[in-house]
């Protein structure tokens, strides 16, 4: 195989994203043979026998699959690749379907030493920024994919997003496209790699979850890019931040609750019992309210139709959570009459 290693493992990209592993050994008349695992990011695992040739500094191959997803069609593919200096693949793929890209291959072979030409990755940095609750619109969604890729050439940002209970991958353009039907949305999930230097991916996601966390995540070989890009994904989505939800999911019961609990133990018209009795009933009314705002009010809302909502559906999350806090203050205020005995007791 004029020492070219058996075991590669690395990244396609192009009209396909996915992950790669390839095994290849000898052939007739010096050629080589193999097999090539494709678990594309959206489609699934597939399987390639292949065949070609290494002249010690270019790798090429032909085949065609022998396993894949259901329903999906796969065609014949090409493979034509240049062993760089520190001992990586790089070249360009396509198939008779019409699709291809690029790709970068690593050896992994187990006995293999890593090469020592040229420069290697001291640290892979990765930033992770919370984002408060949010709701968007159609074009805010398009805003943001726009700025999301705007570091990373010519890839393309994958959407997920749920629809009848099922998580549905759709490339942007795609997603932009058909994106008036969808209505509302509680979830949605933007992703975006491409090669960066020593061979690794930089990536960003932005997971938008009503019933869970909103989340930045960046990644890269570069840390000064890296912190760049969350801190100025961050800064972009504070625009569509809603301050009272997000500070009651972020503190829950923060400084302030913690000062009106103080004041709470103070009361002097109430004696000791009463008092210990009134502050507990304050924090379980406050845990119970602080519950309540999380499961009713969502975490993410993202409205995609071009009709915007009606005011009243832009207003509901608000109102309930203004009637959520006035409900807390009637039962406090409840719970201290029947402590202090201005309110007759049922039993």
């Amino acid at each position: 195989m004029n020492g070219l290693s058996r075991l590669w493992a690395g990244n396609i990209y192009g009209t396909n994203t996915g992950n790669v592993f390839v095994e290849l050994d000898s052939g007739e008349q010096d050629g080589l043979k193999g097999l090539i695992r494709i678990q594309d990011h959206l489609f699934g695992l597939a399987l390639y026998d292949v065949s070609g040739k290494f002249d010690g500094k270019t790798l090429t191959l032909r085949g065609q699959a022998k396993q894949g997803p259901d329903g999906i069609e796969l065609g014949e593919v090409e493979i034509a690749g240049t062993l760089t200096e520190n001992g990586q693949i790089r070249g360009r793929w396509s198939s008779t379907l019409g699709t291809g890209g690029t790709f970068i291959l690593h050896p992994h072979d187990q006995d293999q030493t890593p090469p020592k030409q040229g420069p290697s990755p001291e640290r892979l940095h990765t930033a992770v920024r919370e984002i408060g609750a949010v709701r968007l619109y159609a074009d805010d969604v398009k805003h943001l994919i726009q700025f999301m890729a705007s570091d990373f050439g010519h890839q393309t940002v994958t959407v997920s997003f749920r629809e009848r209970r099922t998580e549905t991958n759709m490339y942007a353009v795609d997603f932009l496209t058909d994106i008036e039907r969808l209505g509302e949305q509680r979830y949605l999930r933007l992703f975006i790699q491409e090669p960066d230097l020593f061979g690794v991916s930089k990536l960003v996601v932005i997971e938008l979850n009503a019933d869970g966390e909103n989340q930045i995540r960046v990644q890269g070989a570069q840390e000064s890019w890296v912190t760049g890009k969350a801190e100025s994904l961050l800064a972009h989505m504070k625009g569509f931040e809603k301050p009272l939800a997000t500070s009651v999911r972020k503190f829950g019961l923060n400084v302030n609750g913690l000062m009106l609990l103080f004041v709470v133990a103070l009361i002097p018209d109430l004696d000791f019992w009463g008092r210990i009795a009134f502050l507990a009933a304050v924090v379980a009314i406050a845990t119970v309210i602080v519950q309540l705002h999380k499961r009713l009010i969502p975490n993410t809302a993202v409205y995609l139709s071009p009709r915007k909502p009606s005011a009243i559906a832009r207003a509901w999350p608000t109102t309930l959570s203004w009637g959520l806090a006035f409900t807390s203050a009637l039962v406090a205020a409840l719970a201290y009459g029947l402590i202090k005995g201005e309110i007759p007791t049922p039993w």
